[in-house]
């Protein structure tokens, strides 16, 4: 994956893969929660391939997409985040020094953050 794109006001974001020819091939759509905001990937099931994270909005919550194959993801891992929250940034990496990846999410309006701690999964 080389372009991840937010597409606010919908219910999707694009992602651009970059092929031999330093040229980008054309978009693939991949359906989040309303109102997509935020986006930044990380390996979340250990296979040393980025994986793509989503802030929704209006659906607050955080969706995860794991990389299956050739540019192609599985369906978005939804978790909910705090009552009434709605995420408007997040951050990835191991804040917490455990094994696997952690997923901060700011929140707007609530003066808050949510922490999802160790963020794993598998294929399944």
């Amino acid at each position: 994956m080389d372009i991840a794109v937010v597409n606010l006001g919908t219910n999707n974001i694009d992602i651009f893969l970059r092929n031999g020819n330093h040229f980008f091939t054309s978009q693939k759509k991949l359906l989040t929660g309303s109102s997509p905001i935020a986006v930044a990937v990380d390996d979340f099931n250990s296979d040393n391939i980025l994986d793509i994270v989503v802030a929704n909005y209006d659906s607050g919550n955080v969706g995860v997409f794991l990389w299956c194959s050739s540019g192609s993801f599985l369906s978005q891992k939804k978790f909910p985040i705090g009552s009434q929250s709605r995420p408007k940034a997040l951050a990835v990496e191991d804040f917490n020094n455990g094994t696997f990846v952690d997923i901060i999410v700011a929140n707007y309006g609530m003066n808050n953050m949510d922490i999802l701690l160790d963020m794993t999964m598998d294929h399944s």
